[in-house]
């Protein structure tokens, strides 16, 4: 698809061949054409189960590097919890 072949937003003007068609019309047809030749490739493998990626069993955590860090951990938390005159 080369970018001259837009004449303007709405209209579509093949350079190659001369085929004129509104610009989202064409568009559909290809997007069409496409689905239609992946799904006949597929049907032509026999149709096989796509698999799903497999989710991460483990997040990366910040505590896991250098200390708990979250709510009330934070490396000065200790001093200020130390400090304070009850």
């Amino acid at each position: 698809m080369d970018a001259a072949n837009r004449r303007s937003r709405d209209h579509f003007v093949c350079r190659a061949c001369g085929h004129t068609e509104h610009a989202d019309v064409n568009a559909a047809q290809v997007i069409t054409a496409r689905a239609r030749a992946t799904g006949a490739a597929w049907a032509a493998k026999g149709r096989p189960l796509l698999e799903r990626p497999k989710p991460r069993l483990q997040r990366h955590r910040a505590d896991q590097q250098s200390g708990q860090y979250g709510a009330g951990s934070a490396p000065h938390a200790e001093r200020a919890a130390s400090s304070r005159v009850f």
